[in-house]
């Protein structure tokens, strides 16, 4: 297979793999604050804290994202989030205690916080640079999709249920480990240096 054809394969997996996790997240995420409701009968208030806390840790944590993912690999990182979210959900499925849903959740939203711009940069470092506009697109499409088709899983699963975030967290998995199998490919320049 010639090497161009090898970064669009993988650039198409990477597409393919931000609408599957986002398909996963859409189904359980979309529905947290019924679950923080009926597995743990807090108010709005609180649930409004709980929910709060992930995303402004993530927004800390995103931009030392950067500088690792230059020091260890983008894969290595992209892997590491993806895997933290599989615990994550799963935590947050199991979770018999506000405490543990909440620590399980800002691990996700941490994730989440850096899985993004890492996988943007992954997919910019393989894809040549005129398809780059294009798979872009598609990509943008892939995750709408993802938060489009997501919480109708959610519902006809039954939403805030255990086994939702679960297979939230296997999905994240499957994806974690098929990133960490596939080679990277590099371009040709990288290659020769």
């Amino acid at each position: 297979m010639g090497h161009e054809k090898q970064r669009l394969n993988y650039v198409l997996f990477l597409v393919a793999g931000a609408g599957f996790v986002n398909v996963a997240r859409a189904m359980t995420l979309s529905f947290l604050a019924i679950k923080l409701q009926q597995s743990f009968g807090l108010g709005p208030a609180m649930i409004g804290v709980l929910l709060g806390i992930g995303p402004l840790v993530g927004a800390v944590a995103a931009p030392f994202a950067g500088s690792l993912s230059d020091k260890v690999g983008r894969k290595t990182v992209l892997t590491l989030t993806l895997l933290s979210m599989a615990i994550a959900m799963a935590g947050m499925g199991i979770a018999e205690t506000v405490l543990a849903f909440c620590l399980a959740q800002i691990v996700a939203a941490v994730a989440v916080a850096i899985n993004e711009p890492i996988s943007r940069a992954l997919m910019s470092d393989v894809c040549p640079e005129p398809l780059r506009l294009k798979y872009f697109s598609w990509r943008y499409m892939a995750i709408n999709f993802g938060f489009a088709v997501g919480p109708l899983i959610g519902i006809a699963a039954g939403a805030a249920s255990m086994t939702l975030f679960i297979i939230a967290g296997a999905v994240y998995a499957m994806f974690a480990l098929a990133l960490y199998l596939l080679a990277v490919p590099l371009h040709r320049s990288a290659v020769e240096q």
